[in-house]
């Protein structure tokens, strides 16, 4: 099924568990209640198609386009399972899905709806997720480093020994979140909003082999 064009069809209930369909075209198709457990969809183009009830479990999603996929709700759990390295998720709805240990590296989240998700360590490295909504999004041990977090909702984010390390934070709102233990060395804070932030054990900046140092107002 490599490189074939189904886009558009209806593939509700379909089975295809295991596999491989390297690149091909599900745009605007319906995978509702659709297997794709193990399913090798890496660069194929899901472009604004229905995956209600679909089970991606250990799915290869490495550069594919999700750009305003729906995945409320989804259980992607397991750092050896979806694969969505480079992955277009523009506009995507991911409220309540279960991300954890998931690979994100370099994913294009930018205005993504992730209120409430479970991403704890997750990879989100060189992620763009600019404008997006994580209220209440649980981030703990994720990393972060080099992501695109400006304009983004971080209120009452868990991020606690997260790294956040070069990460771009301009205009974001922190409000209620708890960063216990976060690492934000060489992040750029202009403009974010701070209230209420528990900064217990964050750090700022590292001075090498001599020692971490602690946030404090100097960095904001």
């Amino acid at each position: 099924m490599e490189g074939m064009d189904l886009s558009g069809l209806d593939l509700s209930g379909i089975s295809v568990s295991g596999i491989k369909m390297f690149g091909v075209n599900l745009e605007n198709a319906d995978l509702s209640r659709a297997n794709l457990m193990n399913a090798g969809l890496r660069e194929a183009n899901l472009n604004s198609a229905i995956l209600v009830d679909a089970d991606l479990g250990f799915a290869d999603l490495s550069g594919a386009d999700l750009t305003g996929v729906n995945l409320v709700g989804h259980d992607l759990t397991g750092a050896e399972m979806a694969e969505m390295m480079d992955a277009q998720l523009s506009g995507a709805g991911l409220t309540k899905a279960v991300l954890r240990g998931v690979s994100l590296h370099s994913a294009d989240l930018s205005g993504a709806t992730l209120v409430e998700p479970i991403m704890e360590g997750a990879d989100l490295t060189n992620a763009n997720l600019a404008g997006a909504n994580l209220n209440r999004a649980n981030l703990e041990e994720a990393h972060l480093r080099q992501a695109d977090l400006a304009n983004a909702n971080l209120a009452e984010v868990r991020l606690l020994n997260a790294d956040l390390s070069q990460t771009l934070l301009i205009d974001a709102v922190f409000t209620d979140a708890d960063l216990a233990g976060t690492r934000f060395y060489e992040a750029s804070f202009k403009g974010a909003m701070l209230f209420h932030t528990n900064w217990a054990e964050a750090f700022c900046e590292q001075i090498p082999g001599i020692r971490l140092v602690r946030c404090t107002e100097s960095f904001l």
